[in-house]
């Protein structure tokens, strides 16, 4: 079995899905399956030192990543690929099956056109179903998407949240398998000191950190957050801060003038986009991790959260809830509710024993989300694919 995965990015860039696509092939490689990547073509002078860690592991178990040229339409994220190059390529590794990931791709287009001409089956995972604001996004999910959809032969959605939305675009329950994404626990067992990220942003041992990580914008609902800081300052006599870090969609001018209209300067700190060392360091030195989403298809950070054996309050918009039986070890929150928000983080801040105690018993719970198990459930996909397409 020959399994190509196409994707815009690998890890360290983007989020997500390029995660999702570089632990996956990790652990397919390991169940000895053939894996290719096509991803976008990259720049070897200045980013080759970026990818090289990743690009060794992957190699090193086998994994071929092919990069090929691009266009997109003037906006970042709609890109494809050079279809005479794509199907060049396609005739060289000749895969067995088409792994295409995110609900905007603009590759569905090549891949079904490879699949017609070469009889390969496709599985589209959609990652999630958000709101945007570009043009031919909004043009692609009301015209485009539900004939791309209905030509996969296989949907992978990565929570009951996103194949709710799948199936009112007229996808039929049959067609879709719901497998959760992943992640690393081991990764997550020996946290760096906290002192580190405490001199890093000047915050003195005393204070308690508040850690909110994604993309800044409006849906993430780090707005409620700050609004339900004045109350929580309060309560702990000031000895709070509040760490976002994520990349900027558009949104954080809005954030910094509802910090300037609260008196909130110096206590709400924007740190960027964390990876890596530095990502393990804030979620070693938060007191709580709060994710208040006013949609999350699955939810990563909380389950990074969770590993990490921190305390966790998180929005109810959140999928990987769908996967948790028990919740008895995270508080649930209504993220519009800034009362309720704010009374839920005092709360945990203010019963340090029980929330460690909670959220130590939560860490045992994530291995549910183990890429071993997760990429066990995906070669069933596979395999099925593969067999009924046999037998058409």
């Amino acid at each position: 079995m020959k399994i190509l995965q196409i994707v815009n990015n690998l890890p360290p860039y983007g989020y997500g899905i390029e995660n999702h696509v570089y632990n996956l092939s990790v652990e397919l490689a390991k169940l000895n399956v053939e894996v290719v990547i096509f991803t976008k073509k990259f720049n070897m002078q200045t980013d080759f030192k970026l990818y090289k860690a990743y690009f060794d592991m992957l190699e090193k178990l086998g994994v071929k990543i092919v990069s090929l040229p691009y266009s997109n339409l003037g906006y970042g994220s709609v890109c494809f690929f050079e279809p005479i190059s794509f199907l060049n390529q396609i005739l060289r590794e000749k895969p067995s099956l088409i792994r295409v990931h995110g609900f905007w791709s603009f590759y569905m287009p090549e891949a079904i056109l490879a699949s017609r001409m070469f009889k390969i089956p496709i599985v589209l995972t959609v990652h999630g179903i958000g709101k945007y604001n570009e043009p031919s996004i909004i043009f692609y999910d009301k015209f485009v998407s539900t004939f791309f959809l209905n030509r996969a032969n296989k949907i992978i959605a990565v929570s009951n949240t996103v194949k709710d939305e799948l199936k009112k675009r007229g996808v039929k329950d049959s067609r879709i398998i719901v497998i959760p994404n992943g992640v690393d626990y081991c990764k997550y067992e020996n946290l760096p000191d906290q002192d580190l990220f405490r001199k890093l942003l000047g915050i003195n041992s005393d204070e308690k950190i508040i850690l909110a990580l994604g993309r800044i914008k409006k849906e993430k609902g780090f707005q409620f957050l700050i609004k339900a800081m004045p109350k929580i300052l309060e309560v702990l006599n000031g000895k709070v801060v509040l760490v976002i870090c994520g990349q900027d969609f558009g949104y954080k001018k809005n954030l910094e003038k509802l910090i300037k209209n609260l008196g909130l300067t110096g206590k709400v700190i924007f740190l960027g986009f964390v990876d890596g060392k530095l990502k393990l360091q804030a979620l070693s030195s938060s007191s709580v991790v709060v994710l208040p989403s006013l949609y999350e298809a699955f939810g990563l950070v909380a389950v990074e959260a969770l590993a990490a054996g921190k305390p966790l309050v998180t929005s109810k918009f959140s999928g990987f809830l769908d996967f948790m039986e028990n919740k008895d070890y995270i508080w649930v929150v209504e993220p519009t509710n800034i009362q309720q928000l704010a009374d839920t983080i005092v709360y945990v801040l203010t019963n340090g024993l029980l929330s460690a105690n909670l959220a130590k018993n939560a860490k045992n719970i994530v291995k549910i989300f183990s890429w071993e198990k997760i990429a066990k459930q995906t070669m069933r996909v596979y395999e099925k694919v593969l067999v009924s397409r046999l037998h058409q």
